[in-house]
Order: C-alpha cells, then sequence, then structure tokens
C-alpha cells in the first residue's frame, strides 16, 4: 500500500525546513571578531634576521627597489605589529627597540619564519587604526626621530590611499605614530614608517598602545 502526503502537511513542513536552513548558514558564516586594533605583541627571532623597508619589491617599494635596513638579532626586544603574505611569502612588519648601532629602533619586514612566536595575525592591509593626513602630507620614518630616513610618503588625504596606525612611542617629547600605508587601486606599495601624530587627523583618540617594551 502507498501512502500520500498532503499538501497541507507538506506547506506545514515549509517554516521548518527554512528555519533549519537559515540557522545553518548562519552558523557556516559566522566569524570571530576581526583583530584589528590588537595590541602589538612583544616577539624575538630565533635567528639573526634582515629587515627591509618594505614587505616585496612588486607592486613597488618607496623610493624604488626593496632595500635592506637592518637586522634583528636573538635578544633583540621587538614589537610584532602585524602580518601578510607578499609574493607568496609570509612576512611580519616588527619594531626593534634595540640600541645596537646599525639597527637601533628600526621598522621594517621581516620573514615570518624567523620569528620565535607566529601568535600576531592582525593583518598589516587592515589591522591597526584607520587614519588620514593633514597638512601637505606625512613622511614615514625609519625610526622615530626626525633625522631618520624616510621609508615613504603619505599623501594628504588623497582618497586613493589607505593608512593604518598601530602604535605609539616618545622620543624627545615628540609623539611618533607607527603607520602603514597603501594604495588602495595597487594594494602598494605598502610602506611602513614612523610620523608625527601632529601630521595626522585624529592623534589623540587613535593610537591605544604602546610600541615600547623596554
Amino acid at each position: 500500500m502507498t501512502t500520500s502526503t498532503s499538501g497541507a502537511a507538506i506547506l506545514r513542513r515549509i517554516p521548518i525546513l527554512l528555519v533549519a536552513l537559515l540557522a545553518a548558514t548562519v552558523s557556516a558564516v559566522t566569524v570571530s571578531q576581526p583583530a584589528a586594533n590588537a595590541s602589538p605583541a612583544s616577539n624575538s627571532v630565533v635567528r639573526t634576521a634582515y629587515i627591509w623597508n618594505c614587505p616585496t619589491g612588486a607592486p613597488g617599494c618607496y623610493p624604488g627597489a626593496q632595500t635592506r635596513v637592518g637586522d634583528v638579532r636573538v635578544g633583540d626586544p621587538i614589537a610584532d605589529l602585524c602580518t601578510g603574505t607578499f609574493s607568496g611569502n609570509q612576512k611580519n612588519l616588527i619594531f626593534n627597540q634595540t640600541t645596537r648601532g646599525g639597527a637601533a629602533e628600526r621598522t621594517g619586514f621581516l620573514y615570518r619564519n624567523n620569528l620565535f612566536s607566529d601568535d600576531v595575525e592582525d593583518s598589516c592591509y587592515t589591522g591597526g587604526v584607520a587614519q588620514s593626513v593633514v597638512d601637505r602630507g606625512a613622511t614615514q620614518r625609519l625610526c622615530p626621530y626626525d633625522s631618520c630616513g624616510s621609508t615613504g610618503t603619505v599623501p594628504r588625504n588623497n582618497s586613493n590611499w589607505v593608512l593604518r596606525e598601530f602604535c605609539y612611542t616618545f622620543r624627545s617629547n615628540v609623539d611618533w605614530r607607527l603607520v602603514v600605508a597603501y594604495n588602495r587601486n595597487t594594494n602598494g606599495p605598502l610602506t611602513a614608517g614612523f610620523v608625527r601624530a601632529s601630521q595626522l587627523d585624529n592623534p589623540l583618540n587613535s593610537a591605544q598602545y604602546n610600541c615600547d617594551f623596554i
């Protein structure tokens, strides 16, 4: 004997099925809170590693080719800011707080596999605090002093450019902010460096985290 299901019974089941499907869909797309604004992590390296002014030579570095700007040695105190995959290689932006000559207080990118800990997941492209530049623009510097060389220049309020601020530090009574900048149309050149807080549009409410661990 065959049985049949009435149309009314089918209609009653449809809402139940829809609720189940919606619940499954919500569960599938639920993601944890982004790591944006995460505090810099204290880290170290497992071997001597070079740091570079930008993470890759393509789509371009400022003011030209990728340049080695120092090294990090085992025992150097470093702040680990953010990470990303560049030209197929995982690299992190770090701030080396050593006072050692030739590497003192410099920021730059290094290969992630040189780090003792790989816990930092904050993206160099989306992490930190969104910012923009006032006045005539801002020069990013290799270390938090006016005498340090430039790693990039952030244009003033240019809608093509994204600026992310990761942490602050005070040197010689100057409030410096470590920022990453890139062109949203090309995702490059990705540059990182210290700028004066006075050159940012909202310096008082942004950099919640201290770059220093020493």
